[in-house]
């Protein structure tokens, strides 16, 4: 069975370009979490374990915007105005990941998340699916890259 492609913005690919990301994505971001960035706030975050090895959540303290794909998750990609209607089709894929947290995505899915926006659904249903995934692959701004696939037999130990 063939997996369809999955995508995801690599943040490895910023990086060899010299580039970075939380400034790349700090024009996106709300004014309310704008304003917010820098401040001290209480997060839950997944953690093992050791005597048990299940997965608990502990609180630990951050600064807001530490990590930039949990502002754009909780808040700013929940906007009615994230994804104007007469934002280009690669800025708008690029909004969909950061509103989603960075969940790789198939080309389906991610046909599906830009449907719900006025302006942008129109671009994306004249296109044809081979389109939609030539777009994307043929990125080198947004750092969008393919999830690798796994490999038959593999398990997540290893």
């Amino acid at each position: 069975m063939v997996e369809e492609p999955r995508f995801f913005i690599d943040l490895d690919r910023f990086q060899k370009q010299n580039r970075d990301f939380k400034v790349f994505v700090r024009s996106r971001i709300c004014p309310d979490c704008l304003e917010r960035i820098g401040e001290e706030v209480e997060e839950r975050r997944p953690a093992v374990d050791p005597q048990s090895g299940r997965v608990v959540f502990q609180t630990v303290k951050v600064r807001y915007g530490e990590d930039p794909f949990e502002c754009f998750l909780t808040h700013c990609g929940r906007l009615d105005d994230f994804i104007p209607p007469n934002t280009p089709l690669l800025e708008a894929i690029f909004r969909v990941f950061l509103a989603n947290g960075n969940r790789p995505l198939t080309l389906d899915e991610i046909r599906q998340e830009l449907e719900v926006w006025p302006g942008v659904a129109e671009k994306v249903r004249a296109l044809a699916p081979e389109a939609l995934e030539r777009i994307i692959r043929s990125d080198d701004y947004y750092g969008f890259a393919e999830v690798a696939p796994v490999e038959e037999g593999a398990t997540a130990a290893g």
